[in-house]
């Protein structure tokens, strides 16, 4: 369950007993926060989910003169627990907090009623009358409010719950390209530099190389670790450290810098940004919040466009197009707004989006894609130059890449539509085939692109739903074959052998034998009754008719009484062994029909069957 939850709030309204509360691990780690009971820098900790993973969580400080340090904790989290101590309500801090994350790409807020055993039953509600009118007309507005205690436990159950399920509801991260903003590095003895942050898209892996923004090297991870457990991979948004390779120094890896894959970010002296306000009445001068950094910069207004600001940092730091900004006052450093990175190493004239349109205007006249280069040539750009603005459209959903050839949305829905419709075609004139060969339905629909835009293309409309593979086949999601007479004789015979032995489903070598069948003629008959959607594969040789499938879920949700059970129970119902039970098991896991939880799993509530009815 990948994410991250930051605290936000006031100081002294409990953030970090809270989360010492829920978690068990105490995110104050300095020996001066020991001693001033507060929180000074960026404190870490986890909760356990009931499937066992684990959620980061990013302990921020609360008091003022601290906020840099809370904003590089809270510039990568994606959901934030308000913190509001009973007794207090609302201060000055928790509105300053309140305003930072209302500017910040912050998907939910969770609000903690903290230290409610102090305070009378009757003066709680007037306090959660003064919480909703602060989220009044913002999109926090209808965020949960729940009433706490870490001293005596009030409430913490039901938090974690709300916390977790706010995660699990959050939708995936669409960005492919590994980026991490580091907020700590150390040196480890005997290993070498190893930094810590949030890990906020892609997937990292041990011997990736990154690249170090602003105008680092390029390093191995040659190590992972995820809450003290080492990992292969780690995808994000997920808090981790790496051990990076070669002889570079902590202190030029610093809080502040960027760890991305190839061409995930650079280094900039100027970002294009559109802002969430007006920009005419901005000072000149402010102060600009990125990933972990922090950096004063000029501002210089658009004159045609008012959200649309020049930013001239004071220094190099890493940006890239579409990462979050919030710019502050210099002294006093009060929030002004927030914004959207659209292009680095900007320029004055780029406040004009006259090249924007033209860059959309060729794409758009290309229906059937066009290729980077020839959009730079045709606007005698070089490619660097025109990055931003070709990652700017992307992120504003108007244009789609597929590996370096560009469609314009509709150009792409358009050719989506049509490669469907001619795939379906295919399917209707061999309906009993398992699926078509991809460069039939290429041929078929008029598509021509070369291996990786074509494999891009297959992915695209894979994570849509679309489409599914079998073998070196394609098929629409929604089609199932339809057997001829010869073929629908085979799968009878063999799904009537399965059934017979229910739970104990013999093996491929097993039916060839039983049956007076070559093996070859078993495996195809199997692999032609999982594409007909008439068995399931629970394993690389277990097949299961659906009818087999849903009579063993009867009959454990009958021996179990829909009760929490353990493998050894579903073993003893089914009278079967581990090598069977363990196999169907995780196969319902994955079907959703199940949940795990421990040593037990349970059913789900309007759980679907096998094959995606309800089940029996």
């Amino acid at each position: 369950m990948p994410g991250i939850i930051g605290t936000a709030g006031h100081v002294d309204h409990g953030k970090s007993s809270l989360i010492q509360a829920l978690t068990s691990i105490d995110p104050d780690r300095l020996p001066d926060e020991k001693r001033r009971g507060m929180t000074i820098d960026l404190g870490y900790a986890f909760l356990v989910a009931p499937d066992g993973s684990r959620v980061s969580m990013v302990d921020v400080p609360g008091h003022e003169s601290l906020v840099t340090n809370m904003l590089a904790g809270v510039l990568g989290v994606q959901v934030v627990l308000l913190c509001i101590a009973a007794d207090d309500g609302v201060m000055a801090q928790t509105r300053e907090h309140f305003e930072i994350i209302r500017h910040l790409p912050v998907a939910e807020v969770v609000v903690a009623l903290t230290k409610c055993d102090v305070v009378a039953e009757t003066d709680l509600a007037g306090r959660e009358d003064e919480i909703r009118e602060t989220l009044t007309e913002t999109r926090f507005a209808l965020s949960k409010i729940l009433r706490v205690s870490s001293k005596s436990g009030q409430g913490l159950e039901e938090l974690k719950a709300a916390l977790l399920q706010t995660v699990a509801s959050l939708p995936p991260s669409k960005e492919i390209n590994p980026r991490m903003w580091v907020d700590r590095s150390f040196h480890q003895p005997g290993r070498g530099t190893v930094v810590t942050g949030s890990l906020l898209s892609g997937t990292l892996r041990v011997g990736d190389t990154v690249e170090v923004h602003p105008n680092g090297p390029k390093l191995k991870a040659t190590s992972l670790q995820v809450h003290g457990l080492d990992r292969n991979e780690v995808a994000g948004p997920e808090r981790v450290a790496v051990l990076l390779g070669g002889s570079v120094r902590p202190e030029n890896v610093g809080r502040g810098t960027l760890l991305t894959g190839p061409s995930g970010g650079a280094s900039t002296l100027s970002v294009l940004a559109k802002l969430d306000g007006p920009a005419a009445d901005l000072p000149k001068r402010v102060r600009v919040g990125i990933g972990t950094d922090d950096v004063l910069a000029r501002l210089r207004p658009s004159k045609e466009h008012p959200n649309k600001v020049l930013l001239t940092l004071d220094r190099p730091v890493a940006a890239y197009a579409g990462a979050a900004i919030l710019l502050r006052l210099h002294s006093p450093m009060d929030v002004l707004c927030g914004g959207i990175v659209e292009k680095m190493d900007a320029k004055a004239s780029d406040l004009d989006e006259a090249q924007v349109l033209t860059v959309i205007g060729l794409i758009a006249a290309a229906p059937k894609g066009v290729a980077s280069e020839l959009i730079c040539r045709k606007l005698g750009q070089t490619p660097q130059a025109l990055g931003g603005e070709f990652e700017r459209l992307r992120l504003a959903g108007e244009v789609i890449s597929l590996a370096g050839v560009w469609f314009s949305a509709e150009n792409f829905r358009e050719i989506e539509g049509k490669f469907m419709q001619e795939l379906k075609a295919l399917h209707d004139a061999s309906p009993a085939l398992p699926g078509v060969q991809r460069e039939a339905a290429f041929k078929a629909a008029g598509i021509q692109l070369d291996p990786k835009p074509a494999e891009r293309f297959l992915a695209a409309l894979r994570n849509a739903g679309r489409i599914v593979e079998r073998g070196k086949l394609i098929a629409a999601t929604d089609f199932r074959m339809r057997l001829n007479a010869r073929q629908t004789e085979m799968v009878t015979k063999i799904c009537a052998a399965i059934d017979a032995v229910g739970i104990n489903a013999p093996l491929p070598y097993e039916l060839a034998k039983s049956l007076n069948l070559p093996i070859q003629a078993v495996n195809e008959g199997l692999e032609l009754a999982v594409n007909a959607g008439v068995a399931k594969r629970v394993d690389a040789e277990l097949v299961y008719p659906v009818a087999t499938i849903r009579r063993l879920i009867a009959q454990l949700r009958q021996g179990t009484k829909n009760a929490p059970f353990r493998a050894s129970e579903a073993r003893d119902l089914w009278g079967t062994s581990r090598r069977y039970v363990i196999p169907m098991l995780e196969f319902l896991d994955q079907q959703g029909i199940t949940v795990r939880d421990g040593e037990t799993r349970r059913f789900v509530k309007e759980a679907r069957g096998p094959d995606g009815a309800p089940p029996s």
